[in-house]
């Protein structure tokens, strides 16, 4: 009895094993081959892009630090007219607006309507226009807000019977200061 032998002529390596695969094999290892080249030669062009924005980033830095170091601080004396009138502006434009009308609407009644609201930041007070039904309901209005311990100080201005109107609504303007001022 003689042993069987395994001969193999076809060459052995790299190139045999790439040979004895399946085209579809040979095809999918072609394109992961592309997918690596090209991943490398994306990643080179991220690391020049990096390095490109580090060394813009470095001469910004440079040109940030000579103009720093050249600044000289303004000195100009700027009048005390002024300052106050700006001060004024300020005070004017950072009026608390919502903390007033929740205030107000709390306190309005439904027969006093509410025509305008002017704040006066001289006085730090707010001037009020409203409409009443009549004398009485001006009074009690003005008298709830004196008692209500929001605002302090409400003067009556002026106040007028409208006359043209047929139910002759009562116009009346007040001030008053808000003894809290919530910003």
């Amino acid at each position: 009895m003689m042993k069987r032998l395994n001969i193999n002529f076809s060459k052995s390596g790299l190139t045999a094993s790439i040979l004895r695969l399946s085209w579809l094999q040979r095809g999918l290892l072609f394109g992961f081959l592309i997918l690596l080249f090209y991943s490398i030669f994306v990643y080179i062009g991220l690391l020049d892009t990096a390095k490109s924005i580090q060394n813009d980033i470095v001469s910004v830095q440079t040109k940030i630090s000579r103009y720093q170091q050249k600044e000289t601080p303004i000195t100009e004396n700027i009048p005390n007219e002024k300052i106050r009138v700006v001060n004024q502006i300020v005070k004017q434009l950072n009026f608390p607006w919502s903390g007033l009308l929740d205030k107000l609407e709390k306190l309005t009644p439904m027969d006093i309507a509410l025509l305008s609201i002017e704040p006066d930041s001289k006085k730090e007070a707010v001037r009020i226009e409203a409409e009443a039904k009549n004398y009485n309901a001006m009074l009690s209005y003005l008298a709830a807000l004196n008692a209500d311990g929001e605002f302090n100080n409400v003067v009556l201005i002026r106040h007028v019977v409208n006359e043209q109107e047929s139910n002759k609504p009562l116009r009346f303007q007040f001030e008053a200061k808000q003894k809290q001022i919530e910003k």
